[in-house]
């Protein structure tokens, strides 16, 4: 590689107005805030809170598996459970290495099997819904 070829692939690291991609890749790359760690069992994890792209990504899983009706709520018991299961799916991190815990292949594990998950509704759902409402209207198709 010739000098010329390193020093531009250098220039095209600096943020500069032109070039703001150094910034850009910093801010998407970052971690979810985390709201409080929980204790699972002696099992410590950290709830972190959902972008608004992963809470329409669950509402649109959950309707698109039959989870939710068209009037936005749960259509049986089990998918009650389900749903709130996803929404831990989605909060729930590991402390160590900043990842999920679980994913969508996990919530019927998570329903029958986990102990904790009935200990852990109201700070899942509570990290997940503030603005649930606003994503549900933003996620319908605009009326033209």
């Amino acid at each position: 590689m010739s000098d010329t070829s390193t020093a531009s692939m250098e220039t095209a690291l600096v943020s500069t107005p032109t070039n703001p991609g150094v910034l850009k890749h910093r801010l998407l790359a970052k971690n979810r805030k985390v709201l409080k760690q929980l204790d699972l069992c002696g099992e410590k994890v950290h709830l972190c809170k959902p972008t608004q792209g992963d809470r329409v990504k669950v509402i649109e899983a959950a309707k698109a598996e039959g989870e939710m009706g068209e009037d936005d709520k749960p259509t049986s018991p089990r998918n009650a459970l389900r749903l709130v299961a996803r929404i831990a799916a989605c909060v729930l991190y590991d402390p160590t290495n900043g990842q999920r815990l679980f994913s969508d292949a996990d919530l019927d594990s998570v329903v029958d099997s986990a102990v904790w998950l009935e200990d852990v509704q109201e700070d899942v759902q509570a990290a997940f819904a503030p603005n649930m409402k606003d994503v549900r209207k933003n996620s319908e198709p605009t009326p033209s």
